[in-house]
């Protein structure tokens, strides 16, 4: 079950091409699900929140968040969000846009928020995950100019078994 975190128009249920038996987006525009929901990509669409929106969802193996997170600024909720819902094993992938302030993260001026590797890192620890990969990458263009982001893996760890089973 892959959750999609701010789906849109389905640009990533159409990227994964399929490889999910079940898909959920979750977004707030109702416009913007109108349009998925024609591509015939998602088995289920919410119009929620985020974190309210994975409620609704249920568990998943996969929660993804492509181009979402400059909406929000604390991302500890989300974060934490995702790993309560995520089964032991699932991953987490998502991008953020990257902030060259120390630990923390910033509204710039066109109005999306960034935000630090380091701060990326400490809401992961903090809510339990193990972070496979992070990668900073060019995530999209505005107009001439290049978005530096971090696209980050991590992995809700497996529940360990204690001496009475």
């Amino acid at each position: 079950h892959c959750v999609d975190l701010g789906c849109g128009t389905g640009l990533m249920a159409q990227a994964l091409g399929g490889r999910a038996r079940r898909n959920t987006g979750i977004d707030l525009s109702g416009a913007m699900l109108k349009k998925a929901e024609d591509k015939k990509l998602y088995d289920k669409l919410i119009k929620a929140d985020l974190t309210a929106g994975m409620l609704e969802a249920g568990p998943a193996d996969l929660i993804i968040g492509a181009d979402v997170f400059m909406y929000l600024g604390a991302l500890a909720p989300v974060i934490s969000a995702s790993h309560a819902h995520l089964l032991p094993g699932g991953i987490f992938a998502f991008s953020v846009e990257l902030s060259k302030a120390v630990g923390g993260y910033e509204l710039l001026a066109s109005m999306r928020h960034a935000h630090s590797a380091a701060y990326v890192g400490k809401c992961l620890a903090a809510s339990g995950f193990e972070t496979l990969a992070t990668k900073i990458s060019i995530i999209r263009t505005d107009g001439p100019d290049t978005i530096d982001g971090l696209l980050t893996i991590a992995r809700k760890p497996f529940e360990r078994m204690n001496a009475d089973g």
